[in-house]
């Protein structure tokens, strides 16, 4: 340990060359850094099946030692630092070590690293990759046989290598033997460790060539390369959808199957992502970890946080292709379209007909008088969540909808697209009769009434001339 210290202490203090930085950025050293952890990564993956190869390449091969004797992990050395200077060090390290090949930790890798490649010797005949170690080619070469010779116990699934089955089997118990010593995360995977020490690391060192953007892993830099190319090799076996990733084509298939993998051990609710479980449990821990920068209020989920931006912007991304009506949801432009196509659900009391199963349910309500939503402030109820929603604004005073032209506010988005036609002039609403326009229907309602008035009128003197000519046809 005081071989690490001493090693970050002398790097601190002696002074880099111009041509290892400039502004406090590292140059080409970056390079060297990527291509020494490829080789390295190459090594570990081909090294999947032979653990004296990964003892060779395992990171914790270095020469800090305990007091009985015993060698220091990495990760033991870095939990023995001063709390302090934790974060600069690891970093300092990473870079050192792996970027410059400087201290013993650097020498030995790299020694091993060049030796190791040198050793190659082992080659596919069909692809000609070649491998330094003949357990190696032999796990090749099933990708090309197609041979799966180990198989879980407990759903049947099948492996190329013995190693990958005893990560799967972890699915089914749930262990995670793998330990961070920095924040305790637990892992099934020993790789997934590694490279979750990156994050306390800050190391990157795989760079798009495109965009610039840097990853901590050379899968991650390979999947985000697709968005660039809109490559979609994963594709699904019974409907034929493309996927950028391998993962993003497992959660599809449950589509197919129904299989729940993932379970609540509170409620025992089953779904088919661990992202989708994740977000659930927030149900019963209450955690709202979405905050809205204008008005702080906070959200479960992303996707509720972005929905809720579009009250303050105005914003309304979906539009009706029919009537070029706009919406701030996907979801309210999808139930608005039946308006268009389809009226599924009918009123079996007056036969109404709705595009949306709670519209009906919420239509049911007037026949009934229920009002099951009732203002803790003043004790008014009503039938649908939404207007108790407005009413809380007389309460609270919030008037979350504001013209962009006069900031004028609003309680409701209705009152707002309203008032802007005193802006544009728009006058939307047309009387049937004499073509009068209006910029709110309300206003066309009342203006109907003088039709009304004047056809009753209408209607009364022509009965009143009537009989008057009834009575004159009438002999005295």
């Amino acid at each position: 340990m005081d071989h690490i210290k001493r090693e970050l202490d002398s790097n601190k203090e002696t002074p880099t060359t111009s041509s290892d930085f400039q502004n406090g950025q590292l140059l080409q050293p970056v390079t060297t850094l990527m291509i020494k952890s490829e080789t390295k990564e190459e090594l570990w993956d081909n090294a999947e099946n032979n653990e004296s190869l990964k003892e060779e390449l395992s990171i914790e091969k270095h020469e800090d030692y305990a007091d009985n004797g015993e060698p220091l992990t990495l990760e033991q050395s870095f939990a023995n630092m001063d709390a302090s200077t934790k974060q600069y060090d690891m970093c300092v390290f990473f870079q050192q070590q792996y970027t410059t090949g400087t201290g013993r930790l650097g020498e030995n890798l790299r020694q091993k690293s060049e030796a190791l490649a040198k050793e190659k010797r082992y080659k596919c005949e069909l692809c000609n990759k070649v491998f330094s170690q003949s357990g190696a080619l032999t796990t090749h070469r099933r990708t090309h046989t197609g041979e799966r010779p180990y198989s879980c116990d407990v759903c049947n699934r099948s492996f190329t290598q013995k190693v990958t089955l005893e990560n799967h089997c972890r699915v089914h118990t749930g262990e995670k033997p793998y330990v961070c010593n920095i924040c305790n995360n637990r892992f099934s995977k020993k790789t997934n460790l590694k490279y979750h020490y990156r994050i306390h690391s800050g190391l990157k060192p795989y760079q798009c060539d495109v965009c610039n953007k840097t990853f901590s892993l050379r899968d991650r830099l390979k999947e985000h390369y697709r968005i660039h190319t809109g490559e979609k090799p994963y594709v699904c076996d019974i409907c034929n959808k493309g996927f950028s990733q391998c993962g993003n084509l497992a959660t599809h298939k449950r589509t197919h199957t129904g299989e729940k993998p993932y379970n609540c051990d509170v409620c025992n609710m089953k779904f088919t992502e661990s992202a989708t479980l994740k977000t659930h449990y927030r149900i019963h821990t209450g955690e709202r970890p979405y905050t809205c920068s204008i008005c702080k209020k906070t959200f479960s989920k992303k996707g509720n946080l972005t929905n809720h931006h579009r009250v303050h912007t105005g914003e309304k991304p979906y539009c009706c292709d029919i009537c070029n009506k706009r919406f701030s949801e996907n979801a309210n432009l999808k139930n608005h379209l039946r308006i268009h196509t389809e009226k599924a659900y009918s009123c079996y009391i007056c036969n109404n007909r709705y595009a949306d199963k709670s519209q009906l349910k919420t239509h049911y309500r007037c026949h009934t008088d229920v009002k099951p939503y009732m203002c803790v402030v003043c004790n008014k109820k009503f039938s649908e969540s939404v207007n108790l929603k407005k009413h809380y604004r007389i309460h609270t005073g919030e008037k979350p909808y504001k013209c962009e032209v006069c900031n004028k506010r609003f309680t409701q988005s209705g009152h707002l697209e309203t008032h802007k036609r005193t802006h544009t002039g728009e006058k939307p609403f047309t009387c049937s009769i004499c073509n009068k326009k209006f910029a709110q229907k309300v206003t066309l309602k009342r203006h109907g009434r003088i039709h009304e008035e004047t056809l009753t009128v209408t209607s009364e003197t022509d009965n009143a001339h009537k009989q008057s000519y009834q009575v004159c046809k009438e002999p005295s």
